[in-house]
């Protein structure tokens, strides 16, 4: 079962979106990039790898930051959305977006880890 086909969002990576859901409390109502997704083992940063949203796939995303001279960047702290957590696209990031700082041996989301 697809949550959302590649026609019905045409872009995912790179989009500019808002937070909607209730995890992450301090990113409601931000703004985000959305950076990959996680399906299973793998970690997918192209729109062509992924195709559509599946049922258990996880987003990556980073808050965008506004700079005091109004321009705005891409943290490098980034955090994980179901799908559904993210609002419409309001476009595309053209600033870097960080590499996740991945901890060998540990899934963020495994709740033993504390």
């Amino acid at each position: 079962m697809e949550i959302m086909t590649m026609a019905e969002r045409d872009k995912l990576i790179g989009t500019i979106r808002r937070y909607q859901g209730t995890a992450h409390v301090w990113a409601v109502g931000h703004r985000i990039v959305v950076a990959a997704v996680h399906r299973g083992d793998e970690v997918l940063r192209d729109d062509a790898a992924i195709g559509a949203l599946l049922p258990g796939d996880w987003v990556e995303f980073a808050p965008l930051i506004e700079e005091a001279d109004g321009v705005e960047r891409a943290s490098f702290v980034w955090s994980d959305a179901q799908p559904s957590d993210l609002g419409p696209s309001e476009g595309e990031f053209s600033g870097p977006v960080p590499e996740m700082l991945i901890v060998s041996g540990s899934d963020p989301r495994d709740p033993s880890r504390y």
